[in-house]
């Protein structure tokens, strides 16, 4: 975990501050990285940056050892994100391997 994008990163601080993770109906995680409608009404969508992003996430959570996750794609009128949902024990062990890796280099 030493070498982090900036995906990873963002992921992994959202992780420590326990800000940005929804709680969905269904009782999953859910995170997303994207764009929201700016002040112009414009939503620029950059399809190559938003697979990126998901390539991004599904290698961080397939280093640190999470394989039961889903990465799909909001796209709509006012969002344009990937967007990552995992179990409630899965984001519980993810949270304690960034957390564990962070105290253990701080």
């Amino acid at each position: 975990m030493t070498s982090m994008n900036r995906t990873e990163s963002t992921m992994a601080i959202s992780l420590e501050d326990n800000r940005e993770w929804c709680v969905c109906d269904d009782h999953r995680r859910e995170f997303r990285i994207g764009i929201t409608v700016n002040c112009n009404d414009e939503l620029p969508m950059n399809d190559s940056a938003r697979t990126e992003t998901c390539a991004n996430m599904a290698r961080f959570l397939e280093r640190i050892g999470i394989l039961s996750y889903e990465i799909h794609t909001i796209s709509n009128s006012h969002e344009y994100s990937s967007c990552l949902r995992i179990t409630e024990p899965e984001y519980v062990k993810m949270k304690t391997i960034v957390r564990d890796f962070h105290e253990k280099f701080d």
